[in-house]
């Protein structure tokens, strides 16, 4: 049989090309010619950086081949970053499959976030690319997908419950999304959600080839220096590790570059349309025409460097291209009729940055300056009546003893724990505090006094204290 050469060439070259190895698509690249917008005003539309400048650089460091294992974006209300951290699951299931995880805080944002975005957006992506990636969603067949998990080949896309503890065991995942982190709470078993949404990547953690994105509007700030201590706000402490990039533009008079602060947003109560920025620099105004073209060709700068440093993005309504000063600054009007409230929202949603409540509390430093120096066990010259107070737990008894003077002052004088069982009124740490509270301290002048009277809590172990 005789084969015509060109015929050969052809089946070689065909099969040349379908064992040659691809190079890797990055993010950014992918995003534009797959992801169809599912809402907004440029709905059924290919995304465009032109309308978000802000989002290509953190979208490269979310592509496969960039080497960090986290990322980071502390952002404002409506920004577009939601969007690319759903579109990043549909990237990665395409081009480096594997089981990824995206957690939510509760079961009403998870709902949401599959009818409203992920499975408009999954539809949307299959039907104007022509590709089926993501398995149909069957019912009670466990072989295609279902409404909190969507499988491909691969891999699987799990949707959790960052407020439920199962929803965080027992699955093994290489990428991740903390979305809306800040609002996640501590479980009911008093285990801190985000340690168990890490343990799901501890299989990758050696080689360091998985990669998490966290993602949220920030919430209170404790006040803590290093955004380290309980209760401060989770997305501004993540991003308080990361390099801290900002988005700088250049002012169109002066070219100095800086970031838009509202420190220097001057709002005309009675044309807002006319409310300007003033340039950190030369104090020129910068319109809202300027500040469009500014943010596009804008840039971030990272505030830090360093091995240690993730990529960590700040995202505010002041980079926005679905925004404007006069947006803003009606914002701003509103939210500050509203009190204290109102400022936080205004902090969180606008500004993109934690807020700390003031409150009636006093100012800590005032307080600390007030303090006196005195001998332990001693009642200062000032101290008119010494009483004391206990609190009865299972485990011992705590107590305090106080000074009280005039004009509302009063000193402590003691604080102490007596251990050991309680049940017994003639044994344990009863016996202890008794011993204690029958000792005579020192005053100011130099004279022995004994507790006035002692007030004991009742509520534990009503018997005994009776």
């Amino acid at each position: 049989m005789t084969v015509h050469p060109g015929a050969i060439r052809a089946v070689y070259s065909a099969l040349a090309g379908a064992i040659r190895l691809q190079p890797p698509v990055s993010f950014d690249a992918w995003l534009p010619k797959n992801i169809i917008l599912v809402d907004g005003p440029k709905k059924g539309e290919f995304w465009s950086a032109e309308d978000a400048p802000y989002l290509p650089e953190i979208a490269q460091c979310l592509s496969q081949e960039h080497p960090c294992t986290e990322v980071t974006v502390r952002k404002s209300q409506q920004t577009g970053v939601s969007i690319l951290a759903l579109a990043w699951m549909l990237y990665i299931a395409e081009n480096c499959p594997d089981n990824s995880i995206y957690g939510v805080p509760g079961l009403d944002a998870l709902q949401d976030i599959n009818s409203g975005k992920l499975q408009p957006l999954i539809d949307a992506w299959q039907k104007h690319t022509k590709k089926t990636i993501i398995m149909p969603t069957t019912s009670r067949s466990g072989v295609g997908s279902t409404t909190y998990e969507k499988k491909f080949p691969g891999g699987a896309l799990y949707l959790a419950n960052a407020n439920t503890v199962m929803d965080l065991s027992a699955k093994t995942t290489r990428f991740g999304v903390k979305d809306e982190v800040s609002k996640w709470q501590a479980l009911p078993n008093g285990a801190d959600p985000e340690n168990l949404f890490f343990g799901r990547f501890t299989a990758f953690r050696r080689q360091k080839t998985y990669k998490i994105f966290g993602l949220s509007t920030p919430e209170l700030d404790s006040g803590d220096a290093l955004g380290e201590g309980p209760g401060h706000c989770r997305i501004d402490r993540d991003f308080r590790r990361s390099d801290q990039r900002f988005w700088y533009i250049r002012c169109p008079e002066c070219g100095t570059e800086q970031v838009q602060r509202d420190a220097y947003l001057l709002i005309d109560k009675l044309h807002l349309h006319k409310t300007v920025l003033q340039c950190q620099h030369c104090e020129h105004h910068i319109s809202e025409m300027e500040r469009v073209v500014a943010v596009r060709e804008g840039r971030y700068i990272p505030t830090f460097s360093g091995p240690d440093r993730h990529p960590g993005f700040h995202v505010d309504a002041f980079m926005s291209l679905m925004m404007s000063y006069e947006a803003i600054a009606e914002d701003k009007l509103k939210y500050e009729a509203k009190g204290e409230a109102g400022a936080k929202d205004y902090s969180n949603l606008i500004c993109g940055l934690p807020y700390q409540m003031k409150g009636n509390a006093p100012d800590h430093q005032r307080l600390m300056e007030r303090r006196e120096h005195y001998a332990p066990l001693s009642i200062p010259a000032g101290g008119l009546i010494f009483v004391a107070g206990a609190d009865v737990q299972s485990y011992g008894i705590y107590c305090e003893g106080v000074a009280f003077g005039e004009d509302r002052q009063s000193w402590n004088v003691f604080a102490e724990f007596f251990e050991g069982a309680t049940d017994n009124p003639q044994s344990g740490a009863w016996l202890l505090l008794e011993e204690f509270c029958a000792q005579e301290f020192p005053d100011g002048h130099g004279v022995l006094r004994k507790i006035e009277a002692l007030a004991v809590d009742s509520g534990y172990r009503p018997n005994q204290v009776i």
